[in-house]
């Protein structure tokens, strides 16, 4: 118990502009893996980060999605981070 909890504090932590694990990070993602799974992605083995990435958080928002028109851009767009990502996979310890 407490894993969703920990990974929504350190998203909400980070969004509201607190410097978590030392400025370590440029972008914080999470991703509810329950929510995907009944979201329509029918086998997550087959769906890859970026796809998640645009659908569930680039289209839903009109900034982002007219700045980041398709999953090339995203990818790019994630590229250009350097790797300074901190993925949260919430769910992974529920998937079969």
């Amino acid at each position: 118990g407490g894993k969703t909890t920990l990974c929504r504090y350190i998203a909400r932590e980070w969004a509201a502009g607190h410097k978590l694990f030392n400025g370590k990070f440029d972008l914080i993602l999470l991703i509810s893996l329950d929510t995907c799974t009944s979201a329509g992605y029918s086998d997550l083995q087959q769906v890859s980060l970026v796809d998640i990435v645009y659908r569930e958080f680039v289209r839903p928002n009109e900034d982002l999605s007219a700045l980041l028109t398709d999953k090339e851009d995203v990818r790019n767009w994630l590229a250009g981070t350097g790797g300074r990502i901190l993925w949260l996979l919430d769910g992974v310890d529920t998937l079969e």
